[in-house]
């Protein structure tokens, strides 16, 4: 790689990384003030990929700085303050394990291309998993969307039922009032009925409002943490991109 592509791909790469940050900062910060309640479980979810992200993406830049060159005295500190983020991830532990054994083994045995290879092909590999993670959450996304479309649509039906049940209890009171002024045990127990009727409903409202609720909830949180997983996917593959094809020129 000549140092002109290495000085583009370096600054792409800084950019890359201040765009992301940037814009999981506006998704965390630019939220109404009645969005509150409701969002702080999806940041909450939403920091283990953070935390995820950013050490990923500084691992793939220092394995640049040692790629062109850079001996690993100069990076020490980057390295030591990365190994450290990665090692803390308890979240995604087994899944960055490997890369730990490898940064340690690459300070341990010193800075040669088969580690920084073998890095590279982990950090790969770490985007296919996620690739199949984010799969698997699709399609638990769709079923859970059909079994969701299907028993809002009972809840619909259901509501409409009592809505109409109502109307018709309305109508069998005001006519017995009309007609059978004897009939006062009669009007008393359809009374109670449409009572009864109205905190069923008044039940099934609230009910239908908080599930809805919880619904779009998760679908936001899915969403997002899709969005994070895809622009991670994405820088995760131009690094190695151009990173596999500077070593592959080096060597």
């Amino acid at each position: 790689m000549t140092q002109l592509k290495l000085w583009l791909f370096l600054k792409k790469t800084s950019e890359s990384q201040f765009k992301t940050s940037q814009q999981m900062n506006k998704l965390m910060l630019e939220k109404k003030p009645q969005e509150t309640n409701n969002t702080k479980p999806l940041l909450l979810r939403l920091l283990p990929l953070m935390m995820l992200l950013m050490p990923l993406m500084k691992l793939a830049k220092l394995i640049q700085h040692l790629s062109l060159g850079a001996s690993f005295v100069q990076v020490k500190s980057k390295y030591e303050t990365i190994h450290k983020r990665l090692t803390d991830n308890t979240s995604h532990s087994q899944l960055l394990q490997p890369v730990v054994a490898a940064l340690t083994e690459l300070a341990t045995h010193g800075v040669n291309q088969k580690a920084l290879t073998k890095i590279a092909q982990l950090l790969s590999e770490i985007r296919q998993q996620l690739v199949s993670e984010k799969a698997t959450k699709t399609d638990v996304e769709e079923r859970q969307a059909a079994h969701w479309a299907e028993f809002s649509a009972h809840l619909s039906n259901e509501h409409t039922r009592l809505v109409e049940r109502k109307a018709q209890l309305e109508v069998q009171i005001q006519e017995q009032k009309d007609t059978i002024e004897d009939a006062q045990s009669w009007i008393e127990f359809h009374t109670l009925e449409l009572e009864n009727s109205e905190e069923r409903l008044a039940g099934q409202q609230a009910w239908y409002a908080v599930q809805s609720e919880i619904y779009e909830t998760q679908t936001a949180e899915r969403e997002a943490q899709n969005e994070i997983v895809d622009r991670l996917q994405e820088h995760i593959s131009e690094k190695l991109s151009t990173t596999a094809q500077f070593i592959s020129k080096r060597n």
